[in-house]
């Protein structure tokens, strides 16, 4: 679907609510996108406030914290050091100059980064912001329409010698971006194939225990009991309740349009593609792979909210199986450094013997994106065909790439219950039934239950199943410990992701169909 950029909709900041995103760059100059007024922050609340007075009085910005809510690493942790804090006070209180003054008094402390799912479209339905930041807010234009075009390598994407080894291309400057969701959809309409080509159900599939943390179609009957948190407010599942889960979202305000822009959320529908993808390629069904809700409807996700997902699949899991988890979300934290809460509830995972694999994002950059850039986690880009898709994100801490262009899967007919959600706009294109006309399409064209999506969300899950596949061969009883299954592990993933009869591409890793 050929897009035309200079048609596509102007975003307006006043979309993206103030209280529930700052985007800014960070103490190195590079965007980011955090929750505005917050921080999370580790240790007795009673010294991290009396050293947060005493930074806020050094720097002037008169700011204080009201009672910090705590937060939980793991399920079986209630009394954890790190809390969150929201502060009081001016509006625009730098947080990171907070942040930065407890760091250097010793108290660990960090921004709420937010990740969102992995939305850019290879048609160009997506834009992206430019490096254009004051150390608070954008100027000047606010968002630029994706300048990607197909098949096209450009200077900005490869330069440092990314092909022969050299140093990658990761100093901040004009071509640097990040993904921000607007309010057009990423994914087209497909025919439904003549058969399901899903793969067979692997023969061990009672060993496997796959979950997706994504965002879920609220008309989707089979998701109504996996929604985790409050799906109509900004902070998703409190962190001071992460085990509240699990609840009806049916008489909840959330839906396909939060924003009344009369665009459908990008987001829409992103979990179900993903789960399908996941399901085509390694045979599985529910109960074995689960999609749990906890992104909001644009995508967005915080450190705080994030983990508390994660601490409820970890409730959820089954613990004498392999346990699988895909995140097809992706950020940039402060400083290009592992958010150290999110980092450290991924170690506890890792170590426990789960295998995490990520979206290495859509940004044509080499800049690290979290959770993919995390030790540990599986990090996937995505190809177009034989090559490096001109959207993908790459870098040495890229594991794999594979293919991540116009990926076939199912889509929900989320039209089908109310007429003003089909009428909802997704996009500027191309149908394949009149090319080269321009035309407009609605959520109701999605009505076959199949789409075509481009993006290194759809190219995780792919190596999440190939992963799940060959680790149901392998008997879980057998591993009697932690230990034990991290071999079990590493020798799988020597074989799926590390295969030498693959291509291997500097910064990009294995090269796979």
């Amino acid at each position: 679907m050929a897009i035309d950029s200079n048609l596509l909709n102007d975003a307006d900041p006043s979309d993206y609510p103030a209280d529930r995103f700052q985007f800014r760059a960070d103490s190195a100059g590079r965007p980011i996108v955090i929750r505005p007024r917050e921080f999370l922050a580790s240790g007795d609340p009673v010294q991290v406030r009396a050293a947060l007075s005493a930074v806020a009085q050094e720097l002037n910005v008169g700011s204080s914290a009201v009672d910090p809510v705590s937060l939980r690493r793991t399920v079986n942790d209630p009394e954890t050091p790190w809390f969150r804090y929201v502060l009081t006070g001016p509006e625009d209180t730098d947080v990171l100059r907070l942040v930065q003054g407890l760091r250097q008094r010793g108290i660990p402390a960090q921004p709420n980064h937010v990740y969102f799912i992995a939305s850019l479209s290879a048609q160009g339905t997506t834009v992206s912001a430019p490096n254009t930041f004051t150390p608070n807010t954008f100027t000047g234009q606010v968002f630029a329409p994706n300048t990607f075009t197909p098949n096209t390598f450009t200077p900005n994407t490869f330069t440092g010698g990314a092909w022969g080894g050299g140093g990658c291309c990761c100093e901040a400057g004009p071509a640097e971006t990040v993904s921000v969701p607007v309010p057009q959809f990423g994914a087209r309409p497909a025919e439904a194939p003549a058969a399901d080509p899903a793969v067979a159900e692997p023969a061990g599939h009672d060993r496997l225990d796959v979950h997706v943390i994504d965002i879920a179609s609220p008309l989707a009957a089979e998701h109504k009991a996996n929604a985790v948190g409050e799906l109509d407010k900004a902070t998703i599942d409190p962190p001071g309740n992460p085990g509240k889960g699990e609840i009806d979202f049916r008489n909840t305000s959330w839906n396909v349009n939060e924003n009344l822009d009369d665009w459908a959320d990008p987001a829409t529908g992103h979990g179900d593609f993903v789960r399908s993808v996941l399901r085509l390629h390694s045979g599985l069904k529910a109960p074995n792979l689960t999609l749990w809700h906890a992104a909001g409807p644009l995508g967005d996700i915080d450190d705080a909210a994030l983990v508390s997902a994660l601490n409820h699949a970890v409730a959820k899991s089954k613990p004498d199986c392999w346990r699988i988890l895909n995140l097809s979300l992706c950020g940039y934290n402060d400083g290009d450094l592992s958010a150290l809460y999110l980092a450290d509830r991924i170690r506890t995972m890792v170590d426990d013997g789960w295998v995490i694999v990520a979206a290495a994002g859509n940004n044509a950059s080499c800049r690290p994106a979290y959770p993919a850039a995390l030790p540990g986690v599986v990090a996937v880009a995505a190809l177009s065909r034989c090559v490096p898709a001109w959207f993908s994100n790459f870098g040495p801490w890229v594991d794999v790439a594979v293919r991540g262009v116009d990926v076939l899967a199912e889509l929900p007919d989320m039209s089908q219950e109310d007429p003003g959600v089909k009428a909802l706009k997704v996009g500027i294109g191309e149908l394949p039934s009149n090319p080269g006309t321009k035309v407009m399409l609605q959520l109701g064209d999605f009505n076959t239950g199949w789409a075509t999506w481009s993006g290194t969300s759809f190219a995780a899950p792919r190596v999440a199943a190939w992963i799940g596949r060959a680790l149901a061969d392998e008997d879980p009883a057998q591993a009697a410990d932690s230990a034990a299954k991290r071999a079990v592990i590493a020798s799988v993933l020597k074989r799926v992701i590390d295969n030498e009869d693959c291509d291997w591409l500097p910064y990009y890793g294995r090269l796979m169909p």
